[in-house]
Formats: C-alpha cells, structure tokens, sequence
C-alpha cells in the first residue's frame, strides 16, 4: 500500500564515489613471465587435507595483513582472507568457509568486496595449496596469492592462478598457470564484485570483461579454462572522469522546483528529455520554472570533464511535483498515476488521512477497485469560471 506525500519528492539510485566500471580498464594478454615464482618465505594460508584420499570443502584462512593500503572501487583496504574455493575478500571481515552456489557473481551479497580468479565449486585434496607473500620494497610492492585448487567433481582436475595486487598503481591481476586433468568446476564466474552494484565478469571464452551494475547469472561454457599465461589486468583508467554527485532540490513548489548537486567536476551536462532540457552547466544549481503539477519528470546528469571526455556513469534521477490549483479546463483525473490520485484527500480520517490505494492491487482506482474508507473525497483545489459546472461520474 502506498502512502502520499503531499510535497515534492525526489527519488535518487545510489552510487559508489568509484566503481569498477568508471575508474578502470581491462586487458588481457598471454605473458609466460606474468606467473611470479614464490620464495620461501611464502606463508600457507589453508593446510591441505592430511589424508591422502580426503578433501577439504569448507576451508578458510584467518584475516591477514596484504602489507600496504590497497583500495579497489575507491575504498581502501589492508587485510584480506581466502577460501578453498579460492574466494580472496578484501577487508576486516572473514571469507565465509564456502560460497553460497556454484555462481558467486550471482552472489553479490555473500563475501563483499571479493576476487573470484576460479569462480566455481573448488576444494583442496594433497596436491593443493593457498599460499601468499609480498614483494619488493615500499612504494612499489606486489601482493600474490597463489591458489592450486581441485575441482569438486571426480575425477577432479587441479587449476592455478595468482591474484596480484600492485601498490604503486592500484593495478588488479588474475595469472593462470598450468592445468591438470579434464573435469572443471560446476560453473566458472571468474571476476570481481567490489559491490553488490559493481560486477565484472570475465567472459573467458571472448576474454572480455563485462561490467554489471547488478548480479551476474552468466557463466563460462564447461570445459572452459584460462590457458597457461594469461593475464587478466584491471588498471586505473589514468583519464578518469567521476560520476556526478547526488541530485537534490530546494524551494519546491507545484509548478517549479530548484535542482542542485554536489561535484565532483566543474561542469556538468544535464538533461531532462520531457522539458525538452539538455544543456551543459558550470554550476550544480539549475531552476526549473512553469512545469507541470503533479508530474513525474526524469532526468540524467553527467560530468564534463573536457571536450569529447564526460564520465562514463549517467546518473539518473526523478522528481515529481506536488498537487497544484487546477486552472485549465476540462480536467479530468483517471486516478492512474500516484500523482494523481494523491491529490485528493479525505479529511474526516485524522491518521492517515490521505487516500492511499488498496493493498494487494495495481491501478487501485481503475474498475471495480474501492478505496479503504467510505467517506468524502476531497478534490485538489479547482478555479472555475462563473459559467462553469462541474460533472461527477
């Protein structure tokens, strides 16, 4: 059941201040040298199985230091921990022993933020490890975890990979090496999700990257596995141009509203295709005179951040003008919009006193539907013309 508001409204989608799909670049490539051979200072984050013949389905490590800062997505991070699914989650919270299902790019809401190198159903028996160290000297560190891992099925096959994290440039790789045997995951969704609305998905097959801001059911074909030497990189794209700011608005009234936004930038293109508005601006306010009552209008904002280069987001937003005087005639309200039928009031009720539609319906007022209350409805005020009736049906 909806209720009505009698002022304006503004409904606004949340954003990262960066995500994956505006502040990165992908590429691949095939490089037999990507693979960074561990020394023996490497630490074993999960012991394998003891038993020969065992396996281990539900393992985890404690939560580790990575060595430095490290930020994906615009939020920083210093420790990290794994699974024997190969699962690696940035941050102070611990990976779950196992991901929920085969498709954890599905899973948006399970271990965020997260690196899936394999992406489906993994284990460890005797041959496998989950191991990491860190490299180099500050300012110009790499973080690996090196993960050798068995499929789940019998007759299992083992997979390898690196996840690399590189301080100096924020870059992300995912390095494969050898496989062994023939029976892969149930499901592979290689990838990252820093944020249940910021998903990237390796197609491995294309070896492209697709950026979702939403869940992501597609997976690799069976079979399919990253040759020996591939690299997947994620790098900062170094032209960045942020999203826009949240929209917001001030001195509403029926017929005019003041739109208005944070940066970041110093120029901004905003469109409202309906006003038939689409402009670029120098300044985060905009005044909006003469519009309509009782409408619902959408929008997009964009930032500029130079000639031919605007932020790869479009941020929309949508605001709906409240209940005006009706001056032109004939009027005539079907009680189909929420706008509408909002204006109407009835005000024998002192709690809930507006007209709210029927739970459990849509377009409440069309047909047969009632309303909750067998009262009087009062209407939105009406300016009638001395010769002018009115008309009830």
């Amino acid at each position: 059941m909806l209720a009505f508001v009698a002022a304006m409204f503004l409904s606004i989608i949340p954003l990262r201040a960066q995500t994956l799909y505006d502040a990165y670049l992908f590429d691949t490539w095939i490089d037999a040298n990507a693979w960074i051979t561990l020394d023996s200072n490497a630490a074993s984050l999960i012991m394998p199985p003891s038993n020969p013949n065992g396996r281990q389905i539900t393992g985890r490590s404690t939560v580790t230091n990575i060595g430095f800062p490290f930020t994906l997505a615009g939020e920083e991070h210093t420790k990290f921990s794994v699974n024997v699914y190969g699962t690696l989650r940035l941050g102070n919270t611990q990976v779950s022993t196992s991901n929920s299902g085969v498709t954890p790019l599905n899973q948006v809401s399970q271990n965020m933020p997260k690196i899936e190198p394999f992406g489906g159903r993994m284990c460890m028996d005797t041959s496998c490890h989950i191991r990491y160290t860190i490299m180099g000297d500050s300012g110009s560190r790499v973080f690996v975890v090196e993960m050798r891992l068995a499929t789940y099925r019998i007759p299992r096959a083992t997979l390898s990979a690196q996840v690399q994290l590189f301080e100096a440039t924020g870059e992300v790789r995912l390095v494969y090496g050898p496989m062994t045997g023939d029976t892969l995951p149930m499901a592979l969704q290689s990838g990252i999700a820093a944020s249940s609305n910021d998903v990237v998905f390796i197609n491995i097959a294309a070896n492209e990257a697709l950026f979702s801001e939403d869940r992501i059911s597609q997976t690799n074909p069976t079979g399919m596995h990253p040759e020996e030497g591939r690299v997947y990189s994620f790098t900062i794209n170094p032209n960045y141009c942020p999203p826009p700011g949240a929209v917001s608005m001030t001195n509403s009234a029926p017929d005019s509203t003041v739109l208005s936004w944070a940066g970041p930038g110093t120029a901004w293109r905003l469109r409202i295709p309906v006003l038939e508005v689409d402009t670029v601006l120098a300044d985060t306010v905009l005044a909006l005179r003469n519009i309509t009552p009782s409408t619902t209008y959408n929008g997009l904002l964009q930032v500029v951040c130079g000639v031919g280069d605007s932020s790869r987001r479009v941020r929309p937003f949508t605001f709906t003008t409240g209940c005006g005087t009706v001056h032109s005639l004939p009027w005539e309200d079907d009680f189909q919009l929420f706008s509408s039928d909002s204006c109407w009031v009835k005000p024998y009720q002192s709690s809930n006193y507006r007209w709210r539609r029927q739970a459990g319906t849509t377009r409440a007022f069309s047909g047969d539907q009632t309303t909750l209350y067998n009262e009087w409805l009062v209407s939105p005020p009406i300016i009638l013309p001395d010769t002018v009736g009115i008309t009830l049906r």
